[in-house]
């Protein structure tokens, strides 16, 4: 009896590690820099499949209507549409070229115990059938705030 009321305790703190660890090694990353309206990207408003993505407070580049076939704690893969503002007339006009797309986030870093991407692939096709394929990294490039360039 007295071997029973030694185990429950020590049986009771394996299973909390097990899931303190469980859960701190769960924690998926994020992405950085998915809505800048109004804000400067930075390390402002973490997100996890956003529905959307906008490159510039401008909203010049973005990818809109996303659909997450996978998050997980090294990648990330969706599709949606991108939408690429021609500036003809002029960038306020607002006239689109919208094509398929798809995004894969990866290479994964931490910021203040946050796990984030910091590369994102975009793959699109044009109208005219041509394949297109960027590389994005968040960073600073040289300035003061990091963003998607």
């Amino acid at each position: 009896m007295f071997k029973r009321l030694l185990a429950v305790p020590a049986v009771a703190a394996v299973l909390t590690f097990m899931l303190m660890a469980g859960a701190s090694a769960s924690t998926l990353p994020v992405i950085y820099g998915a809505n800048p309206y109004g804000a400067v990207p930075s390390w402002h408003e973490p997100k996890v499949k956003p529905p959307y993505i906008v490159f510039g407070v401008d909203a010049g580049l973005m990818v809109r209507s996303l659909s997450w076939q996978y998050w997980n704690k090294a990648s990330a893969y969706g599709r949606g549409t991108r939408w690429y503002n021609t500036c003809v007339p002029y960038c306020a006009a607002g006239n689109y070229w919208k094509s398929p797309a798809s995004l894969t986030m990866w290479r994964v870093r931490w910021h203040s115990g946050q796990r984030y991407f910091t590369r994102m692939t975009m793959r699109w096709t044009t109208r005219n059938g041509v394949h297109h394929k960027h590389i994005y990294s968040y960073s600073r490039a040289g300035g003061t705030d990091r963003f998607w360039h």
